[in-house]
């Protein structure tokens, strides 16, 4: 069985973290709560846009943890698309 290779844009835990101006821990809290089996130990996680907004929706509900430059026309220019983000938040 061979292997499809993905076109899907991702980012790492790490990456995503820089962007939005919080902590690994934090984007690690909320990828086990909204996504309790996406982490798997030893293997690097990446999350594709749609998750990756989701976290981004559910860290602004704190606006006080996240960098005021950190958007989510950040998260779409960075995935260089421009859909997803702002209608999952409609």
């Amino acid at each position: 069985m061979s292997k499809q290779i993905s076109t899907e844009k991702t980012m790492t835990v790490k990456e995503v973290a820089e962007v939005f101006g919080v902590s690994r821990g934090l984007i690690e809290k909320r990828i086990r709560e909204l996504f309790p089996n996406k982490m798997v130990h030893g293997k690097t996680t990446y999350l594709n846009e749609a998750e990756t907004t989701i976290i981004s929706i559910r860290i602004k509900q704190n606006t006080y943890l996240i960098d005021k430059n950190n958007s989510l026309d950040r998260i779409n220019n960075l995935f260089g698309t421009s859909y997803g983000c702002k209608e999952l938040v409609k």
